[in-house]
Order: structure tokens, then sequence, then C-alpha cells
């Protein structure tokens, strides 16, 4: 299994800024695969995929990328 980490801050005033591209792709991938996120035991969001065969786990993180 492989695992896709999208990093960023949180809250409205990064949500469309460079500094939450790993939120956007994540958000993006889980969309295409109409997967939702599940909260996970820690500061972050995971859902699993399948792509092309291969299984990811997809994590997305809840906290400022830079604390």
């Amino acid at each position: 299994m492989n695992t896709l980490l999208g990093i960023g801050n949180p809250g409205r005033d990064y949500e469309s800024t460079r500094h939450n591209i790993g939120h956007l792709l994540i958000n993006e991938l889980l969309d295409k695969y109409n997967t939702p996120f599940k909260p996970a035991k820690g500061d972050y969001l995971e859902a699993n995929i399948e792509i092309e065969g291969e299984r990811v786990k997809v994590v997305r993180s809840l906290v400022f990328m830079n604390n």
C-alpha cells in the first residue's frame, strides 16, 4: 500500500492559496474517486482508494504545516 499525504493550513484564510496545494490536490483526488475522508487517531483525516489496481491511503493534515 502506498500513502499520499497532503499538507496545508486550516481555515478559510488559506483555502485557495499556494500553501494549500496539498489539500487541494487530495480533495480533487477524493472527489474523482467519490470517496469521503474518515476521522483518524491524530491531527489528520484519511481515506483509502484504489488507483490502477494499487491501494492508496490518502491522508490530509489538520494542523498548520509550519508548526
